[in-house]
């Protein structure tokens, strides 16, 4: 994470990942619910997480609030699993974010 925050820390670019616990989508299908109990029930929050758990925090490390804040990995629970889906789509929206700001730049 902190090679990448350096390679692109220049052109306005942060990188920040976001590590929830086990969160409801497909990727823990194939979990049976005993798998699924076993885990949560080593999280502070005693359930799994929903994909809109995890929003406000995408949310805020993509918004121009958060445009100092680089090379954090924010947890969202205490849990040992994080969904790398939602890890790399923060990483993808805020390499996104910045190549707007470059291309705004570069337009002026």
């Amino acid at each position: 994470m902190r090679g990448l925050a350096n390679d692109v820390a220049n052109d306005g670019i942060t990188a920040n990942s976001v590590l929830p616990g086990l969160t409801n989508t497909q990727a823990i299908t194939p979990q049976s619910e005993e798998q699924k109990r076993s885990t949560w029930e080593q999280q502070a929050i005693k359930r799994l997480g929903e994909p809109e758990d995890v929003t406000g925090a995408v949310l805020f490390l993509t918004s121009d609030d958060a445009a100092f804040i680089t090379v954090r990995q924010l947890s969202l629970t205490v849990a040992s699993i994080a969904s790398a889906e939602v890890r790399v789509m923060t990483t993808h929206r805020t390499i996104i974010r910045g190549l707007q700001r470059i291309a705004e730049r570069s337009h002026v």
